[in-house]
């Protein structure tokens, strides 16, 4: 079975090329910055929910986004309108669906190349239609300004939302703290001398 890309309005050749240095160190930045606004949201839904940092850690570390926000949805609405009315504000809304959006298509599409009007194209795993013979998949491609405005987006909203969802101390509290070592560590070891190849 045969995957179509389907790509925006019209068809496009897409053609093989790296994507570009300042386009990678952006995606770096927003992978980064997405982590920092995944951590945020779990602390907030722990206020929400009146769970300590290690209970929430816990019960929905490992959820994804998706879920997070949908708990925290429902922990603000049982708070009142006032609380739901703070999240639908701060994290649901243009810029920040726009930022995981692409964050997504960026962390798990399959990069393509080069679109006939110089954009970056990637493939997604959005299935738009099941055929006897193939299957139509989303294609979505970003410009040059694409990457370093979603960058900055995602690294403004970090800021934001700390602040607005009152999550700024737990944050530094779990930042200012020493790492421990792990029960399971092994002793380093001493570095072998070299040898020299002769």
């Amino acid at each position: 079975m045969a995957i179509i890309h389907h790509y925006a309005e019209e068809s496009t050749d897409i053609e093989v090329a790296d994507l570009p240095v300042e386009a990678l160190l952006c995606v770096g930045r927003i992978i980064r910055a997405v982590a920092e606004i995944e951590n945020i949201v779990t602390l907030y839904l722990s206020t929400l929910a009146k769970l300590s940092d290690g209970h929430a850690v816990i019960l929905f570390g490992r959820e994804g986004y998706a879920k997070k926000i949908e708990l925290a949805r429902k922990f603000a609405s049982a708070h009142g309108q006032e609380k739901l009315d703070e999240f639908k504000l701060h994290l649901e809304n243009d810029a920040i669906k726009n930022v995981m959006e692409m964050r997504n298509v960026l962390a798990h599409g399959s990069y393509l190349g080069r679109t006939g009007d110089g954009r970056w194209a990637f493939q997604t795993v959005r299935q738009l239609e099941l055929r006897s013979t193939e299957v139509v998949v989303e294609a979505i491609s970003f410009g040059d300004q694409d990457f370093e405005h979603c960058a900055a987006t995602s690294e403004e909203l970090v800021e934001i939302l700390e602040t607005e969802l009152r999550v700024k101390g737990a944050r530094h509290q779990r930042r200012s703290g020493a790492l421990g070592r792990h029960t399971k560590a092994r002793t380093p070891r001493k570095a072998k001398p070299s040898v020299p190849l002769a």
